[in-house]
């Protein structure tokens, strides 16, 4: 790895790979911004399009978010067509360049960067860029721009990245009662069945930690009443299983208004232990919810996989 000469206006602490890398950096500083040079550099010089630079302090700066904040459409294009990383942050503003180009409003270069495959799950400080995104009441309302750039097809799976507590941006507005990003999660048609790293889909996760407010809303929105987590349990067996009466009331409401298959068939849903709602209930039951499935027809004598029903 080279060091800085006297060709180069930065400090002894940058890091380049040659004297392209060099050029580039300078050019990017100069008052006098000319993109045909930074162009020809990176086409002809092959200078790195992900080359890196320190301060002073140690902190890292990209070329890619240097050219985020210039803002110059012609320099970001080349650099992403000659493979710069989109994600990676810069260290001395602690954002990468697509929360740099969010805080600053530039809603062509937000869609460009999703059009080019921006990882939407790349987490930074622990969030993914909607995670940290619907946090931002300033700045939620750049989500339209992000939902419009992506094919409908690649929706369910660019927008169901998990932030490190394994929420996705749904889940975030749910735990955090965020009604304005919910809003246009909802009228961009955001998955919302969509499972977390977790296993657990929206609606699971709004019974388990008692968000009864948010389950009604879900099911108006189409949130599955069958949707399953990874062991198979449905969201009336785990309103069983957390013991949220209110939760397993709303839903089984919402299965008295299913026909009579459909109806039947939530009732006496299992998990993968072959337990349905009542086995659940005889174990886990509070506050009448064992009566009340009992009540609204699930079977007392349904079998389990080690064959106990739950009226054993």
């Amino acid at each position: 790895m080279g060091t800085c000469n006297s060709c180069c206006e930065a400090c002894g602490f940058c890091e380049y790979v040659d004297v392209a890398d060099k050029v580039l950096w300078k050019e990017l500083n100069r008052k006098q911004l000319r993109p045909w040079k930074i162009i020809r550099l990176l086409q002809t010089n092959h200078a790195s399009p992900n080359a890196t630079q320190r301060n002073l302090r140690g902190e890292r700066d990209t070329v890619l978010h240097m050219a985020t904040r210039l803002g110059n459409f012609s320099i970001i294009d080349e650099l992403v067509t000659q493979g710069a990383t989109l994600e990676t942050p810069s260290e001395l503003s602690d954002t990468t360049p697509i929360q740099h180009l969010i805080k600053t409003n530039r809603k062509d270069l937000i869609r460009f960067f999703v059009e080019m495959n921006l990882n939407l799950s790349y987490q930074h400080n622990g969030e993914t860029t909607l995670t940290w995104l619907v946090k931002q009441k300033e700045y939620c309302h750049v989500l339209p721009e992000i939902f419009n750039a992506l094919a409908k097809s690649e929706k369910a799976d660019r927008l169901s990245g998990t932030n490190e507590d394994q929420l996705n941006a749904l889940q975030v507005c749910i735990q955090e009662n965020l009604v304005v990003p919910w809003e246009i999660l909802h009228a961009f048609n955001f998955p919302v069945d969509a499972p977390t790293s977790r296993g657990s889909p929206s609606l699971h996760f709004a019974i388990e930690i008692f968000h009864d407010q948010a389950v009604d809303r879900l099911l108006e929105e189409g949130a599955s009443i069958a949707g399953r987590d990874k062991l198979r349990r449905t969201p009336l067996l785990v309103a069983v299983i957390v013991r949220n009466a209110n939760a397993a009331q709303i839903l089984l409401d919402y299965i008295f208004d299913l026909t009579l298959g459909s109806k039947q068939a939530r009732l006496h849903d299992a998990d993968i232990g072959g337990n349905t709602a009542a086995h659940y209930a005889t174990v886990h039951s509070r506050g009448g919810i064992l009566k009340v499935l009992l009540q609204a027809g699930c079977s007392p004598d349904a079998i389990n996989k080690d064959q106990l029903s739950p009226s054993a």
